[in-house]
């Protein structure tokens, strides 16, 4: 989240006191120099809208339109030195091919893909078709019950995608408020998602908690034109035939996780059969394979109805 107040910036981690002129990061203080505090004063009173080199030179610099010089890119590549996590894919202050700049903000729930999808279980065609369907710009939905993991694999896509993602929660939100919402979450109004759209490269708009959204949010949705959209359990009429079905995981896939997640160490057997037992949910497995904790699974050899049956044996 951010927030701003008079002469305060707090971009994530970093506290930006303009007064000062000074970066607080948790580990580390860094100093702005008065050229650099100014821009980032004259951008932040327009946040969420591009200005032009062009302007910054002549409002900030106050040098005559007819100057040419990379001053305002370089000024802003050492900003993004102090007031970014990773200056190489800035999350603050953007640019545009055409030379305008703008400081982000972002005061709805808009937030990164977690981390833990490194440790990411199977659902390799799946995230096949999801990247050629969103290769291809269009609106892509993610459907099926719950704990099923569309969430995670949705933030699994996102992972490999090339270019910037935003993830932005429609919890709670419905019609016109989903709406102001994807905006603000992209730095925009609603009446300038086409801009978002056409000026900013290979966005992956995210949309978790979706379930909110109807066929009548297709209008705003389509006018990020240039944006893939990827929807997280909305309905499947949004999405149409660009809707994944989300299912259990395959026999193998399920094995996996079982010995991914658990504590103890386990069989091929043991994980297939405590995988079976919970039908390739991966809620389930995720909480069953973490309960295992101090108890040892043992294979019987038993079957029981055509499954083969699973002790649980407490290691004392």
């Amino acid at each position: 989240m951010s927030n701003s107040t008079n002469n305060l910036l707090i971009l994530g981690d970093a506290h930006v006191d303009l007064t000062q002129r000074s970066v607080h990061w948790p580990d580390r203080r860094l100093d702005l120099t008065v050229l650099e505090a100014d821009l980032l004063r004259y951008l932040a009173e327009r946040r969420g809208r591009w200005v032009d080199r062009e302007t910054l030179l002549t409002e900030v610099w106050g040098y005559s339109r007819m100057v040419v010089t990379r001053a305002a890119d370089h000024a802003v590549s050492r900003l993004r030195r102090k007031i970014e996590p990773d200056p190489g894919r800035p999350r603050w202050l953007t640019s545009t091919r055409g030379g305008g700049y703008r400081l982000e903000h972002l005061d709805t729930p808009t937030q990164a893909c977690p981390l833990e999808v490194s440790s990411f279980v199977g659902r390799v065609r799946e995230l096949a078709w999801l990247g050629r369907a969103l290769r291809r710009g269009r609106i892509t939905g993610i459907v099926g019950p719950v704990g099923i993991g569309k969430r995670r694999l949705a933030c699994r896509a996102a992972h490999g995608w090339d270019g910037e993602v935003t993830r932005v929660s429609l919890e709670g939100a419905r019609g016109a408020q989903a709406q102001r919402a994807v905006a603000a979450g992209l730095g925009a109004r609603g009446s300038e998602l086409e801009e978002v759209g056409t000026t900013r490269d290979r966005i992956l708009v995210l949309l978790t908690e979706a379930s909110c959204l109807t066929t009548r949010d297709l209008a705003w949705l389509r006018r990020l034109r240039r944006c893939a959209v990827l929807v997280v359990g909305a309905p499947e009429q949004l999405t149409g035939r660009r809707t994944l079905r989300l299912g259990p995981l395959g026999d193998v896939d399920a094995a996996m996780l079982v010995r991914e997640r658990s504590p103890v160490e386990l069989t091929h057997a043991e994980a297939a059969a405590l995988a079976a037992a919970f039908g390739g949910h991966p809620l389930a497995i995720e909480l069953a394979a973490r309960a295992v904790g101090g108890w040892a699974l043992a294979a019987s050899g038993a079957v029981v109805g055509g499954v083969e049956h699973v002790e649980l044996r407490h290691q004392s």
